[in-house]
């Protein structure tokens, strides 16, 4: 068993490395949830949980990740896929979303906002 000290970072803490230059925000939540509330920072990722295994590969393996989804708990069952998959440069934003709006951080509330999901439709 990790030490949570160690997969977790508070999100007072990750919007000062976000803004710092230092991580990139992993939002692994459904397009919808995204495209209703989304975390407003410098750099992030949309890819929902469900794909996620499927887009491992196109992450940049070399710069710090935090992984969000809307309360943490799917954010620990991607962190444990990320790992497995070799990626060790990945915290879990602490709470998720609704603590980061917990905390007064910046949010982006709309209905038609998206940070370029990469969700495909197949017809």
């Amino acid at each position: 068993m990790q030490n949570n000290h160690k997969i977790y970072i508070q999100p007072a803490k990750a919007w000062e490395l976000l803004q710092q230059g230092e991580g990139i925000l992993l939002d692994i939540r459904s397009k919808e949830e995204i495209n209703d509330r989304k975390i407003d920072c410098p750099e992030q990722i949309c890819i929902p949980f469900d794909k996620l295994q499927s887009q491992i590969e196109n992450l940049p393996k070399e710069r710090l990740l935090f992984i969000c989804c809307l309360l943490g708990i799917q954010s620990f069952k991607a962190y444990k896929m990320l790992v497995n998959e070799g990626l060790v440069n990945i915290l879990i934003l602490k709470g998720g979303i609704l603590e980061w709006q917990n905390n007064q951080l910046p949010i982006k509330i709309s209905e038609s906002t998206c940070c370029k999901c990469q969700t495909q439709t197949k017809i």
